[in-house]
């Protein structure tokens, strides 16, 4: 069986919505789980900036690797630790928009290929129904039909 350790509460209840007991002992359960991905995904290496939140000035630029509805995943030139809350404007330069996002990091890893850069996993927590809605059409269209 899988044990997790949550931060808090409420991402426990969060977890709890997603995978409700009837659903954890089954190896559905225990794939999605295991797979923790709730949404499709696609490739999608767009330009990034973001900041932390609290923080004013001296905006990064990053490099997009995928994305869905539910978050997405960038390259950073510095490290950035779990729960850290970041403010994104995301670029879609096929849509022609720009998307502000509220984001909590959700894991970070160091590359190994180049030094100092690492892959960080973020969680959207704020993000504007429209923006999500044009995001949907984006992964929908471009995620590979099975």
């Amino acid at each position: 069986m899988i044990r997790k350790r949550y931060f808090n509460e409420k991402e426990k209840e969060a977890d709890f919505k997603i995978f409700p007991p009837e659903l954890r002992n089954t190896n559905l359960g225990r794939f999605l789980q295991a797979e923790r991905r709730i949404s499709p995904r696609v490739q999608c290496y767009d330009l990034l900036r973001w900041i932390p939140d609290g923080q004013h000035m001296n905006h990064r630029l990053s490099n997009l690797q995928d994305l869905s509805e539910t978050g997405l995943r960038f390259q950073a030139a510095e490290p950035i630790y779990p729960n850290t809350i970041l403010k994104l404007t995301l670029n879609l330069a096929k849509e022609n928009r720009q998307i502000p996002i509220l984001a909590k990091v959700v894991w970070s890893r160091q590359r190994k290929q180049k030094k100092g850069f690492c892959h960080v996993g973020v969680f959207f927590l704020n993000i504007d129904s429209s923006d999500l809605d044009v995001i949907r059409v984006f992964v929908s269209k471009d995620s590979p039909r099975s």
